[in-house]
Order: structure tokens, then C-alpha cells, then sequence
């Protein structure tokens, strides 16, 4: 992930509804065999995962239902993560069926700067 994806969730994080208003601190994860990462998370006070998410830079594609799949099953094997919110961004955002806890697109994503 890049590192101003990153600054952008945190930057958000205040201004979005529990519990992604308690992000602390967001950073990339990834398995010691480098089978499976998460793009990013979010992690509150005592380094627990309230979000687990996964940013799709496509211009017309949406974030789909197989994108959230794997999203899901990197939450599954995170430590700490079982409860954690899963988060798609895309800048064609999510179609409604996508079940993820949150979707932001590009432009909620960049208006992190204008906090």
C-alpha cells in the first residue's frame, strides 16, 4: 500500500463511524511465506484490528465480491482480527451486495487531505 493510502484511512478514521473512528494506526500485513497480504490495518489503542482493508486503484471496475472474499479470509488468519470490520476502496466503490462493513472511493479517500 502505498504510504499516502495509508496516511488517507488514518486521516479519515475521526470523522468515520464506530468503530473506525478508533483507528490509531494502519499499516500493511502480509504471511512469513508471502501467500496471502491485506493492504492495510487499521488497528486501535493495544494494537487490536477494527479494520481490515483492501484498496482496488481501478479506474471503472468496482471492488467485487471476490476481492471482499479474499479480504475475508486475510481477517480470518490476522492475528486479533476476527471481529475487525472489512473496508473496500475502489474508485468505482462497491456494488451494494458487496457485505462489506465499509466502502470508501477515491474521493473520500483523498478528501482525507482536506480534514
Amino acid at each position: 500500500m502505498s504510504r499516502s493510502s495509508a496516511t488517507g484511512v488514518l486521516r479519515l478514521a475521526p470523522h468515520l463511524d464506530t468503530p473506525f473512528d478508533s483507528i490509531e494506526s494502519v499499516g500493511g500485513w502480509w504471511d512469513r511465506r508471502g501467500d496471502m497480504n491485506t493492504t492495510f490495518v487499521g488497528s486501535a489503542r493495544g494494537s487490536t484490528p477494527v479494520a481490515i482493508g483492501s484498496i482496488k486503484w481501478r479506474e471503472r471496475a468496482t471492488f467485487g465480491a471476490n476481492d471482499l472474499a479474499k479480504l475475508a479470509e486475510g481477517r480470518a488468519v490476522i492475528p486479533k482480527a476476527g471481529a475487525a470490520g472489512l473496508v473496500a476502496v475502489a474508485p468505482a466503490g462497491a456494488p451494494q451486495v458487496s457485505r462489506a462493513d465499509l466502502v470508501l472511493d477515491a474521493a473520500e479517500l483523498l478528501s482525507a487531505w482536506q480534514l
